[in-house]
């Protein structure tokens, strides 16, 4: 039997429903622009439905207004919108609260498990976050040493 590649396009209304009935969902993360916390096809990610409450630094799903679904981090509030950037970018986007789907709530990587709230990753994104304009550079030196 041939396995078939889905689009996320394709799984968000099952990702809907199943988030209205109050379960969670767990995802494999495809790209990079939530590096370095993040990794293409290795990293998955446990999410629940958007409750409307956000903290500083919470990850979000959304559907973007080109009707794309991206994932990336809360910064703050700009003009009443939601002021969101990917970690390996240094673009901000900002969005309605309506776009949100979803919530990131833990993180596994190689039978590693990561709660959002944990203390020490905290600090490191609040770290990283301010390391904002570095970032280009970090996350190259990153690649030479550790690889992509």
């Amino acid at each position: 039997m041939a396995l078939s590649m889905v689009s996320i396009n394709e799984l968000i209304p099952v990702i809907k429903e199943k988030l209205q009935m109050g379960g969670e969902v767990t995802l494999k993360i495809k790209g990079t622009s939530m590096r370095p916390f993040f990794k293409s096809d290795v990293t998955c990610v446990d999410l629940i439905k958007f409750d409307g409450s956000l903290n500083r630094f919470d990850i979000v799903l959304y559907e973007a207004l080109d009707k794309t679904y991206v994932m990336h981090r809360y910064i703050g509030m700009k003009n009443d919108k939601l002021l969101i950037c990917g970690d390996a970018l240094t673009k901000e986007e900002l969005i309605h609260q309506e776009q949100i789907i979803a919530k990131v709530i833990a993180f596994s990587e190689n039978g590693k498990s990561t709660i959002i709230t944990n203390k020490r990753y905290r600090r490191n994104v609040k770290f990283w976050v301010k390391m904002k304009p570095f970032r280009r550079v970090l996350l190259f030196f990153a690649g030479r040493i550790w690889g992509r």
